[in-house]
This record gives C-alpha cells, sequence and structure tokens, in this order.
C-alpha cells in the first residue's frame, strides 16, 4: 500500500507516491499553479501512472514549515482533510529535510532560511551516508544571535546562497562550506520511512515568510 507525501511552503512545492523507499510518482508545483485550486487535482494525477487509487493509501506525510502562511496552511489543511476521510496516520515533517542537496558531505549541517522580518530559521542534524540522522535540531532565532552558530566544522545550507553570503559575512569564507538547498525526494523518502514507523505526534507549523 503507497504512502502519500506532499510539502506546500516552499518553491517548488511537490508531492509524490511511495511504495517502501521506491517513488511511484512524483511531482513538482509552483506558486504560479494557484495551489489552493490545483493541489487536490494533482494528487490524483499522480494516482493515474500507477496501479492504486487514492483510497489506497495507507499514511499521509506533510510538511509543515518553514514557510509562507498560505503555502503551510493549504498543505497542512489538504493533508490533514485527506487524512480524516481516508482514515488514516498523518505525519508532519519539516519542510526544509526535502531540500537536503544529494552532494552534501558527510557530517554536521545546519540550514538556514531568513524571513522578510530579519528572523531565522534553523535546522541543525547530521548527514551520513545518504541518510540524515533521526536526532534533529529546529530552531527560530534572530539573526544577531547566529554568532554562536553553527557548531565548528558543520557545513551550511540555504535555498538563497548568495543572499545568505552577505547577511553571514562575520563567518567569514564560506568557500566549500556553503550548498544551495535543492529538492531531494529520495533522502527525504529515508528521513520518512523512519518516522513511519512510530506513532503519528500532531503536527505543528512554521510561518517564515521566507526571502
Amino acid at each position: 500500500m503507497p504512502d502519500l507525501t506532499l510539502d506546500t511552503s516552499t518553491d517548488p512545492s511537490f508531492l509524490f507516491l511511495s511504495e517502501g523507499k521506491i517513488i511511484l510518482a512524483l511531482r513538482f508545483l509552483t506558486p504560479q499553479n494557484n495551489l489552493s485550486k490545483v493541489l487536490v487535482p494533482s494528487i490524483e494525477e499522480v494516482f493515474s501512472n500507477t496501479p492504486y487509487k487514492l483510497q489506497d493509501v495507507k499514511r499521509i506525510f506533510v510538511g509543515t514549515g518553514p514557510g509562507s502562511y498560505s503555502g503551510v496552511r493549504v498543505g497542512v489543511a489538504t493533508a490533514a482533510s485527506l487524512a480524516l476521510g481516508l482514515d488514516v496516520p498523518l505525519y508532519p515533517f519539516c519542510s526544509l529535510l526535502g531540500f537536503i542537496p544529494k552532494n552534501l558531505p558527510e557530517g554536521p549541517f545546519s540550514f538556514l532560511l531568513h524571513s522578510a522580518g530579519g528572523a531565522v530559521f534553523l535546522l541543525k542534524g547530521t548527514s551520513r551516508k545518504n541518510e540524515i540522522d533521526r536526532c534533529l535540531t529546529e530552531k527560530i532565532m534572530e539573526e544577531n544571535d547566529l554568532k554562536s552558530e553553527p557548531e565548528p566544522g558543520s557545513v551550511l545550507i540555504s535555498l538563497n546562497p548568495e543572499k545568505l553570503k552577505k547577511k553571514l559575512d562575520f563567518l567569514g569564507d564560506l568557500e566549500g562550506k556553503l550548498f544551495k538547498g535543492e529538492p531531494n525526494p529520495t533522502l527525504l523518502l529515508s528521513h520518512l520511512s523512519r518516522i513511519g514507523a512510530l506513532a503519528p505526534p500532531p503536527p505543528t507549523v512554521s510561518y517564515l515568510y521566507p526571502v
């Protein structure tokens, strides 16, 4: 039986259908797609080239931010409605886990996402053998507080590295230490397969308005 995963908190949004550790169907959406209108039809569409129907879904995973209010709201509301209607468990995950780049070296990483108001969302974890350790740290902090973050030896990830360089000039030379966040459903799926074995916690959302 398949699992459905979706995230609409950032650009691009994505959704995919998977079974075990295999992605059966994948689709990316952009803000121009008018997510509130096309998300449900897009979910139905990913089933079209598989032997499954929506009613066959075993679990639903949804990204809960950080991201824009509208984006997070659309994804979480849709996922919650489907989980309720299908009577299946709903698992939340940090949206940035879907954008950890494939070329990330093993070791500690810090994924930073700035908001227009100056707040920063920080996701800290460790990458090992194309997987992400289950132990993750999430923080929302002021930009000035980043002087004590990240830990020495950690690589940085950003959806917009050039802007991040300007904001973090106090960290010195970031050559070889700064990576661009890119969609990576395969790595995310590996993480979801572990949390899917646990009881689903109630989802909490993060609205950050990234720029």
